[in-house]
């Protein structure tokens, strides 16, 4: 089977059509899993969030995403760091979500934790100079603080308030998810939906780590330009519609219930009123189309004579996330076979 065709799991009650594909390059880097840097974090992060070896099983085979979103560099010390960032999204992701996490989705707890998560990002960036106390935050958040100082340590001042930006808008967009929940939000449009759900999936961050790991720099310039971010945008949407369909199954075994997925298949069938299936179908024929669109926009840049050569980077390894994205999340076992809740709580 080739590496850009649908792989699927027979456990499925809502399958993923086999036409989901991707157009793009999918490459692993070289770096996955080698010893003892692969141990070593693996054990950090447990220690730190604070989960059971149980329920750290159902993140820890994510490491693949951060070897397929950032597959080109070659420095033991950014994977490191960039391996760490992947897997505490997770662990984030999990609290919030998970029956078994110091959230799942409380307003009161959703607002002290994330209160903490925002305070980590302005103790990195040290607005106002001011001290920032940390002795009462939880662990996974001491360890959100250690990564995103690590980040910004290897950025100039534009970069660490880019990828902080992104990092809050992440915390925003989870907050809103959980508030939206609550108050059984319905949208009128996609347009809606996708204000909140690209910055509650971290997409907007994983992007913009490709600066990191290949150690480039996008002038602000270039950074604001509108075609570019029409192409930013467009890197998002696909993220969240792939991370959406293949995260459904589980996502709504955390939740107890379709209707408490936040996610593109119950947004389309909410706002067109159609079936699940009836969704899922749709988004792949909107994914496989905005893949084409995506690569029209990008040749454009590429072409373009202002384009910087970072940016040209930035471009094709944006691409290339793109195709990474897909290919492990068709086989990600979080997604694809850890279908039962018992296991892990």
């Amino acid at each position: 089977m080739s590496d850009n065709k649908h792989q699927e799991s027979a456990q499925r009650k809502y399958q993923v059509p086999n036409e989901m594909a991707t157009i793009f390059t999918v490459k692993r880097n070289a770096l996955h899993n080698i010893e003892p840097m692969a141990g070593a974090a693996h054990q950090w992060l447990r220690e730190c969030s604070l989960f059971t070896d149980r329920q750290y099983k159902r993140m820890k085979n994510t490491s693949n995403v951060c070897a397929y979103f950032w597959p080109f560099f070659a420095a033991p010390d950014r994977y490191d760091t960039l391996l760490k960032f992947v897997i505490h999204l997770y662990i984030v992701d999990d609290h919030t979500e998970c029956r078994y996490g110091d959230m799942y989705r409380r307003q009161s707890d959703v607002g002290t934790i994330y209160g903490q998560l925002y305070a980590a990002c302005d103790k990195v960036l040290a607005i106002g100079g001011q001290h920032v106390p940390a002795h009462h935050w939880k662990p996974y958040v001491l360890g959100a603080y250690a990564i995103y100082d690590t980040v910004c340590a290897a950025y100039n001042d534009i970069q660490k308030r880019r990828f902080i930006k992104y990092i809050r808008g992440y915390y925003e967009g989870s907050v809103a998810e959980c508030q939206h929940i609550d108050r059984k939000r319905q949208f009128d449009n996609l347009d809606e939906f996708y204000e909140v759900r690209i910055k509650s999936a971290g997409v907007e961050a994983a992007l913009q780590l490709i600066e990191y790991a290949d150690g480039l720099y996008v002038p602000e310039n270039e950074w604001r330009n509108p075609i570019f971010q029409r192409l930013f945008e467009m890197l998002c949407r696909l993220v969240v519609i792939c991370n959406d369909m293949y995260s459904f199954e589980k996502e709504v075994l955390d939740a107890g219930s379709a209707d408490r997925v936040y996610g593109c298949v119950t947004a389309l069938a909410q706002i067109e009123n159609i079936s699940l299936t009836e969704s899922m179908n749709r988004w792949v024929t909107n994914y496989n189309l905005l893949e084409k669109s995506t690569m029209v926009v990008a040749d454009e840049l590429l072409e373009a004579d202002w384009t910087s050569p970072d940016t040209r980077v930035f471009i094709q390894h944006g691409l290339a996330l793109i195709g990474g994205n897909w290919k492990v999340h068709s086989f990600l076992d979080r997604y694809n076979t850890m279908f039962n809740l018992e296991e892990f709580e």
